[in-house]
């Protein structure tokens, strides 16, 4: 740091939201929301230091204007049936392994 400078950093708070899928049998079954907040660094200057303006270091805390939306999705036993031989079929398959037993 320079005689005279100062500095400023300004960090932005974003919204982060979450949606996740976990169940291993089929996603409709286990969906969890999540949210938190993240600082990210939005800007950052260094200028003449100024009384009452820019004093030695300044950080300003804002919100920020945009959230960010994440999706997970685990690919489940239902899902990878499906692909194989379509939904139908799943679920005819599913029944007829159940009347067998009885």
């Amino acid at each position: 740091m320079y005689d005279g400078f100062g500095q400023s950093n300004s960090i932005q708070l974003r919204r982060n939201l979450i949606t996740s899928q976990d169940s291993w049998f089929s996603s409709f079954f286990s969906i969890h929301h999540y949210e938190f907040f993240e600082a990210v660094l939005h800007m950052y200057t260094i200028s003449e230091i100024r009384p009452f303006y820019l004093e030695m270091f300044n950080l300003i805390i804002s919100q920020g204007n945009s959230d960010v939306y994440i999706t997970r999705e685990r690919v489940s036993f239902i899902d990878i049936l499906s692909v194989v031989g379509g939904f139908t079929n799943v679920i005819i398959l599913i029944t007829k392994q159940f009347l067998t037993v009885y």
